[in-house]
This record gives structure tokens, sequence and C-alpha cells, in this order.
């Protein structure tokens, strides 16, 4: 006598309704750092990159010298940056740069950032020398990093200590940045508030 078989139920149960069919595709984030890279591809040409890296040691250079000029010809030179004397002038600039080194330095050292300006001849210097010679004098990357946080907090910290006597200076060491700021802070937070932000920031950047 046969045996009898069962018969399998070939038939796939049909879909649910409100199923969603599945892509295959997984999610993914967009690749950030493609455009780095591709920057870094454009900096292999060797003659792109000698430019480049001749151009930031010359500007590099160019600033640390109006700095250091502004630092012992401010005096004489902001009056005329103010006026904006043109060639007919009799009057000349005394910053070893002549009008450009006075005006760019004004710019930086009085209206931005004071003395900390000299972390953007640092960083022109370190990246210009590290394009062309392929040699870093110091680490780029935590130098970098740790310039830029201390160039804000140098501009302020000074702004905040020379801030009694600003009335009486003529130049401001924490540059317009650092006044202006600590002004700020100390009408929403007053003097203890405003010192006990620069003792916490200076422990973040000590961090580094």
């Amino acid at each position: 006598m046969a045996r009898k078989t069962k018969q399998r139920n070939t038939f796939k149960n049909p879909p649910k309704k409100g199923a969603k069919k599945s892509s295959g595709k997984k999610f993914s984030l967009p690749d950030f750092g493609a455009p780095f890279r591709k920057l870094n591809e454009v900096f292999e040409n060797p003659s792109l990159r000698l430019s480049i890296g001749f151009f930031l040691l010359l500007c590099g250079s160019f600033m640390g010298i109006a700095f250091v000029s502004y630092l012992l010809t401010w005096k004489s030179d902001q009056a005329l940056v103010l006026e904006q004397i043109t060639e007919s002038s009799e009057k000349t600039y005394s910053n070893w740069l002549g009008s450009i080194g006075a005006e760019l330095s004004h710019l930086f050292m009085h209206e931005w950032f004071g003395v900390a300006s000299f972390f953007f001849v640092i960083a022109f210097l370190l990246i210009g020398v590290k394009m062309v010679f392929r040699k870093e004098l110091l680490p780029i990357k935590k130098t970098l990093t740790l310039s830029f946080f201390l160039l804000f907090w140098i501009s302020l910290f000074l702004g905040f200590l020379f801030d009694a006597t600003t009335d009486k200076l003529e130049y401001l060491p924490g540059g317009g940045f650092g006044y202006q700021i600590n002004q700020k802070l100390d009408f929403y937070v007053g003097p203890i508030g405003t010192i006990l932000i620069h003792i916490f920031t200076a422990a973040l950047i000590g961090l580094f």
C-alpha cells in the first residue's frame, strides 16, 4: 500500500499591507573628508606647493617684521593710520615696512587681537616651511590647534588685565577684540564671573 505524502504549501504568504520593501542599501554618512583629500592631491603638485609655501613664508616674515616694528613705532604711526595720509603728504610712517606695514599691524595689533597676533606669524611660517622644505619645526596639527585657542585666550586675558587702565592707554595689548569681549563679560557676569571664565578656559587649554 503506497504511503500518502503530505504536500507542502509552496505558496508564499502575501506581504502584509503597509510593509516597506527594503532597498538593500545601508545608510551611510557623507564622506566629509573627500574635499580635504582632493586638496591634498592638489598640494602634491610640486610647483603649486612651492608657490604657496613661499607665499606663506613671505607673509609670515612680512607680518612678523611689521608687528615687531609696531611695538616700537605705534605712537607715531597710529595718528597717521587714522588720518589715512596719502603719498602726497609730507608725513611719513615710522614702521619699518612703510604704510602697508603700519596699516596691517594696526589692524591686527590694535583693532583685532593685540600681541596675540604673533600666532598668525607662527602659523604661516610653520606651514610655509612644511610645504617648501617638507620639514616640521614643530608638530603642525598640535601647534596650530594650540595657537588657535591661545590667540583668543591671550587677547581676552590681556583685555581683562589692562581693562582698569584702558582709558589711559592709547595702545590695547589685548587688541579691540579682547577689550570689547571683556566689556561684554563684565556687563553680564561681573568681574568675578569674568575671572572664573578666564581660569576655566585656561584649564581647558592646559589639557592640550
